[in-house]
Parts: structure tokens; C-alpha cells; sequence
């Protein structure tokens, strides 16, 4: 017996072909049912192994669906054109041969016109060919069957080299009237005369063996007449129900004929990768969460995984006592430590046996090779009374996660101690440069006035996050978990906040002495929020702020003052326009004005806002981030 040749495009009538290669092998057994090439082992040249398949087969069956002839891969170019497309090498190899080719239409397909076609699958236009629908499934499947029978068993009559076709009760593929002498016609009505006569002997002695049985068995039953026909009980209704009728043989002898059990099958397939996409150092590690979803009798699937490269795993089993899912899983080990690297691809889980379905999840990894920790490159941009500016490049390897990483700085003196009361501007750490920004700020209100020498600059990464500008709310902290050292020389001058005690005399004699008292200070603390964007045009911005100002140091002379940065940290040169602030609170506005020298766009991401004694003095700073940047250019 030769096999049935099934061909067809998985997204166009996957599951029609999967229904009929069931039915078929009900029919013929799955050894006679060749559905496609999915098991060609990596290295062989696939062109030359379905070559060797379709020769091998009586018939070929093209399932075509609406997809079929206009199905395109990724690139956008229809896969008939496409040379070594599976489905035209399989058709155009069977055509080549002679082959009979069946061409099988569902879900409402049409036959390919030939100008649609490529050059080697021209002939497939001039085949009849049988239509498959979901109504009349069943009785179209027996015609089909009825024709591939002649074919599979290779009862094909064959005198003068002539080949006779199989001859179906309406058109499958196109036959040409055989020629046959009467010596052929006298021999094939002789040999139909001598089955006929076989068929009516052996069925009279069928009939005969089962009468005697039946009349054995209605004997045995005759000499037990104290067994009673048993009858079901419906306990949930208390009434007793009638027995149930057997189902009966044509003849009407009442011999229960057993109900066919559907074979294990399997109805869906899905594979999810985890992560699908992941970008960082290597080597990842993907893992792959399959579900099989089997219907019908209890039975054992075959199944594997199957990667871009051809790589597969060993085979694997599932024991499916009845319906329902089950899961399987395996990973791959992507991407070579140290090395920068990107692989697009994809996993596929196949299902061997009972039938062949499988599902596919992509899969992409990019190896990033990052750095160790290092911060390197210390340079001075500005360095204005209490505040210093400085730039510095560093590299993040991410062993503290991609979140709240921020760097800061701290002046360091002579005996290893930080400076007394300084802050520091938060910058988020990438690979890059930053800019960061060390003042005195309000924390030291509590130290005495004098003058601090530092020698050198600590630059430090943590896990902070971005201090909140709420007021009053609490500052998360966190320890450093990498720092390094550079050599800095600087003078840092402290002035404790002035407090509240009478003025000294005027000094001149006889005048009554005049007491004033500084303002009281308030209760809160210095505070700013609420940025507000008031006025924009693409070289100057007005901002305005709500503060509070507590007094802590004095009433006159209390400015507020913006500085701009960039999202990489660099600061935008601007002119600033001061605003005044009183003790309490308040709102300020001030203006930022690009220098007319500077040259190029600049994107502002980040507002430093600080409160200002003097000209030079800044003792409270917020940071601010703007949702959407402000785009700096001189017209």
C-alpha cells in the first residue's frame, strides 16, 4: 500500500487538515498518512527529503483554503513565489512526477487560475478538484476516501501501459477513458460473476453461525427463570425509570452493538516565553510554559521542543486519562558573559503523535556589557561663595537594580570628616556624566558659625530615591554602596542664623535707648513647591514657586533663584532674574533668559529652585522635574 500525501499551509487550514488526517487514518492507518515535514532532522536538505517523500506516495491531497494563494512571509512576498516554499516544493514535486494530485478546497477556497501560478505549478489549475464543508463534512470525506482507495491500495489496472483513474460519483481529478479489448471485459465479468456468488455463500453462512448462536444463548437464559431484567433507578427523583432499550442489529435480534470511542486527539496548543523580550547582562536565561488540550479516549501524546537553530530536546510523553490540559515547560541558556550580543528567535513545542499540531513563541535577547561601578573624570564647573558645581563621569553595572539609584556628593576635611551641614543635588546614575551641586544648607542651623576646610570631594551611589518636595514629608535613606575620593581644595563659610535679642544702643548720649527686634521667626520650615510654568517663549520662561520662609535668616535681602539642567545633568546657561521672598509664606516668580551667546537647542528637564541670602549664599534648595521638558533655543 502506498501513502496519502497531505499538504497544507498551517495558518490557512491547519485545522481542517488535522480533521481529515484523522478521519483518513481511521480509514487507512496512520502509516498511510504522510502530513508534512515537520520531522526532517536538522541538517538535511529538506528539498531533496520531500522530494523522497512525495515519491514515495500513490496521491497527493493540496488542502487549499481562502489564504492559500495569497499568503505572504515576513517580508511581504507571497510564498508561491518564494522557490523554497514547502508547499509549492510538494506540489511541484508531485506534479513533476506524474503524481495524481488531488486538490482539496475548504472554508470556501478556489482554484487557483493557472496565470496565478508559478511556472512549476501551472498544471495544478486543469485538476478537478473536491470540496470539504463543515455541513456535509462526513458524506464529503467517504467521496474522497472512495477515491483514494484505488490509489493507496494500488489496484490501478495497468495493460498497454495504460492507467486507469479512479471513477467518483461526481469529479476529482481528471481521467482519461481507458481502451480495453473484449478478451479484458470478458475476464472482468467473469471474475465480478465468481466474488458475487463468494459474497452471497459466505454471508448465508454468517447468518447461519449467528442464528446458532442466538439460539445457545436464549437456552442458557431458559434455565434461569429467577433472574429478573434489571431496571434502572433515578434516586434523585424516587421513581424508578425503564430500563434502557439495547441498541439492535438490521435484523432486529436485539444484540447491543458497541458505541465507537473518539481516538485521543489534540485540540489546542499554546507556548508562552518568559520574558519575551530582555535587554541586560548576560548570560539570560528564558523559560517556555507550554499547555496541550487533548479531547476523546484515554491515551499518551508525544511532544517536543524545537528552537530556530533546529536544536531540539529529547522527546517527551503525556499520559491523558481524559480530557483536558496539561502543561510542559523547558528554558534555554541565551548570550555569553562579557560580551554584547543580540539574538532574535524563537521556541516551537510539536506535538509527534497522536497527530501533528505545534504553537511557536518569539523570543528576543540583547546582552549588554556594562561596566563596573566607577565614578571617574572630576571636573569643576562653578564655584560661587557656599556652592560648588562640578561634573563627573561614571559607569552603573546594575547589581542594585534599575531603580531609585541616584549619585551625591559630600566635601570632605582634612581628618576624613564630612563638612558640617552640606547638601547635595540628586542626579539618577547611568553610564554618562552627571552634574551635581554641594551647598550649606539649613541642616547646619543648629552649628556654630566658622569656617570649614575641605580637601577633598566624596562622590558616593545609593539607592535613594529623588527627595521629595512635599512639606514635611519624610526624606527616604539609604546607605552608599559605592563611593570613591577626589582631591578638592575649598573654604566653606558657615553664618549661624541671626536670633531675636534687642539691638545695641545708637551711642549717642543722653538718647533714649531704642529697642528692635528682628522679626519672629515662624514655626515652619523652609519650604518650596508647586512649580509653575507662567510665561514661555523659546529663549526665556517665567516660573513661579509657593515657599515658606521661617526667618532663620533675617528679614531683609531673601531672594529665590532657578537654575535649569538638562536631562544628562549639564547645566543651561541662563541669565536669572531674582525673585524676593519675605518671612512666612509666599509665592515668588522668577525669570530665566537664555545667554545670547549660546548656540544650539537645549531641553530642560530639571529645575534646581533655591532660597538665597545676599547675592551668593544659598541656605534651602528643592528639585524640581518637569513633566514634559522645555525645549531652549535663541530665535
Amino acid at each position: 500500500m502506498r501513502a496519502i500525501f497531505l499538504s497544507y499551509r498551517r495558518e490557512d487550514a491547519e485545522g481542517e487538515a488535522g480533521r481529515l488526517f484523522d478521519d483518513l487514518t481511521s480509514e487507512f492507518g496512520s502509516d498511510k498518512i504522510f502530513m508534512d515535514v515537520a520531522g526532517i532532522e536538522p541538517g538535511r536538505d529538506f528539498r531533496k527529503v520531500i522530494d523522497q517523500n512525495v515519491a514515495s506516495c500513490g496521491v497527493l491531497l493540496a488542502m487549499i483554503g481562502k489564504g492559500w494563494i495569497d499568503a505572504k512571509d515576513d517580508s511581504g512576498r507571497r510564498r508561491l513565489d518564494d522557490p523554497m516554499d514547502f508547499v509549492r516544493l510538494e506540489t511541484a514535486s508531485a506534479l513533476k512526477r506524474d503524481i495524481p494530485v488531488i486538490p482539496v478546497l475548504v472554508q470556501r477556497g478556489r482554484m487557483p487560475r493557472a496565470e496565478q501560478l508559478p511556472e512549476d505549478l501551472k498544471d495544478l489549475a486543469y485538476r478537478n478538484a473536491v470540496e470539504l464543508t463543515h455541513a456535509r463534512w462526513d458524506s464529503d470525506v467517504q467521496v474522497l476516501i472512495k477515491a483514494l482507495r484505488t490509489y493507496v491500495t494500488g489496484e490501478r489496472e495497468e495493460e498497454g501501459g495504460t492507467k486507469t483513474e479512479p471513477v467518483l460519483d461526481r469529479p476529482l481529478v481528471t481521467t482519461r477513458p481507458p481502451k480495453k479489448s473484449w478478451h479484458s471485459m470478458l475476464i472482468v465479468a467473469v471474475a465480478a460473476i465468481g466474488i458475487t456468488v463468494a459474497a452471497i455463500v459466505i454471508t448465508w453462512i454468517v447468518n447461519r453461525m449467528y442464528e446458532y448462536k442466538k439460539a445457545e444463548e436464549a437456552k442458557g437464559k431458559s434455565h434461569a427463570p429467577d433472574q429478573q431484567p434489571s431496571k434502572s433507578t433515578d434516586k434523585t427523583a424516587g421513581v424508578e425509570a425503564p430500563a434502557a432499550k439495547d441498541n439492535v442489529t438490521p435484523e432486529g435480534r436485539g444484540e447491543a452493538k458497541p458505541k465507537p470511542v473518539p481516538r485521543l486527539r489534540v485540540v489546542d496548543v499554546s507556548l508562552v516565553s518568559s520574558p519575551q523580550e530582555f535587554k541586560g547582562p548576560c548570560p539570560a536565561t528564558v523559560s517556555f510554559q507550554g499547555k496541550i488540550t487533548v479531547a476523546g479516549s484515554p491515551g499518551q501524546i508525544r511532544y517536543q521542543f524545537v528552537n530556530e537553530q533546529g536544536e531540539a530536546t529529547g522527546q517527551g510523553s503525556l499520559q491523558f486519562d481524559s480530557v483536558g490540559t496539561r502543561e510542559v515547560q523547558t528554558s534555554r541558556v541565551i548570550g555569553t558573559k562579557g560580551r554584547a550580543e543580540t539574538y532574535s528567535g524563537w521556541e516551537e513545542l510539536r506535538i509527534l503523535s497522536p497527530q501533528q499540531y505545534s504553537a511557536r513563541a518569539p523570543l528576543r535577547v540583547e546582552c549588554v556589557f556594562l561596566r563596573a561601578n566607577q565614578f571617574r573624570n572630576f571636573r569643576r564647573l562653578d564655584e560661587t561663595g557656599n556652592r560648588l558645581s562640578f561634573t563627573v563621569d561614571y559607569s552603573y553595572s546594575g547589581d542594585k537594580g534599575s531603580e531609585k539609584i541616584r549619585a551625591y556628593g559630600r566635601p570632605i576635611q582634612g581628618d576624613g570628616q564630612e563638612v558640617t551641614g552640606t547638601t547635595s543635588s540628586p542626579a539618577a546614575v547611568v553610564e554618562g556624566q552627571g552634574t551635581l551641586t554641594l551647598w550649606i544648607g539649613e541642616s547646619a542651623r543648629a552649628h556654630s558659625s566658622g569656617r570649614y576646610e575641605s580637601t577633598e570631594v566624596r562622590v558616593c551611589m545609593d539607592g535613594t530615591p529623588v527627595r521629595s518636595s512635599s512639606p514635611g514629608a519624610a526624606q527616604p535613606k539609604a546607605e552608599p554602596f559605592y563611593c570613591e575620593n577626589f582631591p578638592y581644595q575649598k573654604t566653606w563659610v558657615f553664618v549661624a542664623p541671626a536670633s531675636a535679642t534687642p539691638a545695641p544702643s545708637s551711642g549717642v548720649a543722653g538718647a533714649k535707648e531704642k529697642k528692635s527686634k528682628a522679626p519672629a521667626p515662624v514655626s515652619k520650615r523652609n519650604s518650596i513647591r508647586n512649580l509653575q510654568v507662567t510665561g514661555y517663549r523659546s529663549d526665556r520662561v517665567t516660573l513661579t514657586v509657593d515657599y515658606t520662609y521661617n526667618g532663620d535668616h533675617g528679614s531683609g535681602g531673601i531672594y529665590i533663584v532657578a537654575s535649569p539642567y538638562q536631562s544628562d545633568g549639564s547645566h543651561v546657561p541662563v541669565v536669572s532674574r531674582l525673585g524676593h521672598a519675605q518671612v512666612g509664606e509666599g509665592q515668588g516668580s522668577m525669570g530665566l533668559e537664555l545667554l545670547p551667546s549660546a548656540s544650539g537647542t537645549y531641553n530642560v528637564s530639571r529645575v534646581d529652585v533655591c532660597l538665597q541670602l545676599g547675592k551668593s549664599e544659598q541656605f534651602h534648595c528643592e528639585t524640581f522635574y518637569l513633566d514634559s521638558p522645555l525645549r531652549f533655543g535663541n530665535p
